[in-house]
């Protein structure tokens, strides 16, 4: 099974979940994750990862508390945006990938 979100939006307005305003949200019916732009760009990085690990949350069934996914996002989203040399040669990262698709996904229950 493939897992792949189409796009993502990001909203010059507040995002809504139903019930709440948000710096952004997943929805997995559309496959999408919506981003505000109101807020400062670091708070949208963050808010991508931390609406992109609801996702995995949600595809693995790991159950983490909402508490646990806003640590990962900030912890991801600093070790990021203050060590971008670390991805600065992204070619293994690639070859990785393209060798992936080749073989089955050990990760698929």
């Amino acid at each position: 099974m493939e897992t792949r979100f189409t796009r993502s939006n990001w909203w010059d307005d507040y995002v809504h979940d139903g019930k709440n305003l948000c710096y952004g949200v997943i929805d997995y019916t559309k496959d999408t994750i919506e981003i505000s732009t109101l807020y400062a760009e670091s708070t949208q990085f963050t808010t991508f990862l931390h609406e992109i690990l609801h996702g995995i949350d949600e595809f693995l069934g790991i159950k983490l508390e909402e508490e646990q996914i806003d640590k990962l996002a900030r912890g991801l989203a600093m070790l990021i945006l203050d060590n971008p040399d670390l991805f600065e040669d992204q070619n293994w990262v690639w070859e990785v990938v393209e060798d992936g698709k080749e073989e089955d996904n050990e990760f698929q229950e």
